[in-house]
């Protein structure tokens, strides 16, 4: 936030900036809970885009309920590898079927964060198209005083 002034009047020559930043006026809590629930999200680079943003404190920290899902993957694939690794030692390591098991709750835990990235990221295109008709319909065609085109807007 030190230098949120200079970094924003810097970034707002940008218009993927400020499309960027009617999404997060727009719905600042769902952006960030969803792509903190999506598992490629670089969370330091997302850390530095909301600094920046328009983004509340209260819906910045809320959204990282988002995280929940991916870290408890991580604590259940970590958590099983380590059982199996102490049935290994004790002798029970031959047991097949706590080895299945394991393996498709593992499977069945990733598919479901790899569910969830694409219906968030589906999401997330559903309110960016959102932003660009809420930029449209508040500037119409005084856009391009704001320095947007029309075809500016088009962000894949």
């Amino acid at each position: 936030y030190i230098f949120k002034s200079s970094v924003h009047s810097w970034m707002s020559k940008s218009t993927k900036f400020l499309f960027i930043n009617e999404v997060v006026k727009l719905k600042g809590f769902k952006v960030v809970f969803l792509l903190r629930l999506s598992p490629v999200t670089p969370y330091g680079l997302l850390n530095y885009i909301m600094g920046v943003t328009s983004v509340s404190l209260k819906h910045y920290v809320m959204g990282h309920l988002g995280m929940v899902p991916d870290a408890t993957l991580f604590c259940l694939v970590g958590a099983s590898i380590a059982s199996l690794s102490k049935l290994n030692e004790a002798g029970i390591g031959s047991d097949k079927t706590v080895l299945i098991i394991t393996i498709v709750l593992t499977v069945i835990a990733i598919v479901g964060i790899v569910y969830m990235g694409i219906k968030s990221k589906r999401e997330l295109m559903r309110i960016a198209e959102s932003a660009k008709q809420s930029m449209r319909h508040l500037h119409g065609s005084n856009m391009h005083l704001i320095g947007i085109e029309k075809d500016e807007l088009d962000i894949d």
